[in-house]
């Protein structure tokens, strides 16, 4: 009997120390009504050719995440499943009424040096 309760006692105890997993992410998130389809449309090509372009063409795109009508955040390779995963998304800014690449990317993860 001390054995099953001291089992479930560890079992509760190992279970609380996890971290739970992230949520899934939405494909459009924030403001999206800040950016119109078109946008839409334009920011996903840049970012499947900037991808195809630095040797990631098989990181399917799962979140685009608009901060402002100006900025956009595109999420893309494998989605995190656990908070030490990584996460990666590209920077994508309008400038002068076009679309392009910011010149850094968002890496984050538990083991990532800064």
């Amino acid at each position: 009997m001390r054995v099953a309760s001291l089992l479930v006692a560890t079992s509760l105890f190992v279970g609380w120390a996890a971290e739970p997993p992230p949520p899934p992410r939405d494909f459009l998130e924030g403001r999206v009504q800040a950016i119109s389809r078109h946008d839409r449309r334009e920011i996903q090509v840049l970012a499947k050719k900037e991808l195809a372009r630095t040797g990631r063409a098989s990181h399917p795109i799962y979140c685009i995440y608009v901060e402002r009508s100006d900025l956009v955040y595109v999420y893309h390779g494998e989605q995190r499943k656990r908070a030490e995963d990584v996460e990666e998304a590209l920077i994508v800014e309008r400038v002068h009424g076009h679309w392009q690449l910011g010149e850094r990317e968002i890496v984050r993860g538990v083991n990532i040096p800064t």
